[in-house]
């Protein structure tokens, strides 16, 4: 996620969703079941989110809005 955020530093998640559209939003969630990730928000349909890392080429796939651990507050 490198620029917006650095090696090294601490952030804080949430848990909740309050926000239906969740476009541009840092989000948190379990990459391949084991790897917890923290990409942007690049698309959101309503029941799925497309992310990817603000530092990497492709995006990670699509995902069911459900398989979210939380929304990071920077």
């Amino acid at each position: 996620m490198y620029p917006t955020i650095k090696e090294g530093e601490f952030h804080i998640f949430c848990k909740i969703f309050y926000q239906h559209n969740l476009t541009g939003i840092i989000v948190s969630f379990h990459y391949n079941s084991t790897i917890l990730v923290g990409h942007r928000v690049i698309m959101d349909n309503g029941t799925h989110i497309l992310t990817k890392g603000d530092n990497n080429i492709y995006s990670d796939g699509w995902f069911n809005k459900n398989l979210l651990v939380g929304w990071f507050i920077i």
